[in-house]
């Protein structure tokens, strides 16, 4: 199985980061540019126009943009997006990232999440029993963060959105099964703030940590000098 191809990317830190996705836009499809322009705020928009920089920087690393591009982009009945074609991938945001995993081979999902302070007991009816007694015994939001990741991977990967009940995906092991496929779950260690977690189907190597690239990088390596003529304009 190829291994999953992970990258990152920090999105809304920048001051130039708003011109910089004006920039962008014209060359992406306008479906694609809607759905992007159609969120209130900035910060919102540059996490979801990082995302598919990093679908087009994965096309491109994989030698596949020469087959695929985002206007061929569909959209399930849940609303995941996919290409009809033999690969899967998965984006997801939170905080100041966006995650973009990406394989070859099988399915994949994604997530991250900022570990903000939360009452626990909130959330009992979203974990398995066992899941639940560790929550008890810890203590420790770092390991609801955690778990919470590894769940919600496993969701995103699927692609049923919250048809699933929560409570019934066990994510203690780093394999499972749901939906009689067998899935592979990772948590990666990327920022002591953040928890995150990848899951796949089958088994494999575990995957490398994320690549960071920062946005300017990536727009830099998919259109070379767009920036530079930006800049001097």
């Amino acid at each position: 199985m190829a291994t999953p191809l992970l990258y990152y990317t920090a999105a809304v830190n920048s001051p130039d980061a708003v011109p910089w996705m004006h920039s962008v836009l014209p060359f992406f499809p306008e479906s694609v540019r809607e759905g992007i322009v159609r969120y209130k705020y900035d910060e919102d928009r540059l996490l979801t126009f990082s995302g598919k920089l990093l679908l087009l920087k994965a096309l491109k690393e994989t030698g596949l943009d020469q087959h695929l591009s985002l206007a061929d982009l569909q959209y399930t009945s849940f609303n995941r997006p996919y290409f009809n074609y033999p690969v899967d991938f998965n984006i997801t945001h939170s905080g100041n990232y966006t995650l973009l995993a990406f394989t070859e081979s099988g399915k994949i999902g994604v997530d991250i999440e900022i570990m903000k302070p939360l009452y626990i007991d909130d959330y009992s009816n979203v974990f398995s029993g066992r899941e639940w007694n560790a929550l008890q015994e810890a203590k420790d939001d770092a390991l609801f963060y955690r778990l919470w990741a590894r769940k919600e991977a496993v969701v995103k990967a699927i692609g049923k959105g919250l048809s699933l009940p929560l409570a019934a995906i066990d994510v203690t092991d780093d394999i499972i099964a749901v939906e009689g496929e067998q899935w592979s779950i990772v948590s990666i260690e990327m920022d002591r703030a953040y928890a995150t977690a990848v899951a796949f189907t089958g088994l494999a190597d575990t995957p490398p940590a994320p690549r960071y690239i920062n946005l300017q990088q990536c727009i830099g390596s998919l259109f070379p000098g767009l920036l530079t003529k930006s800049i001097s304009h």
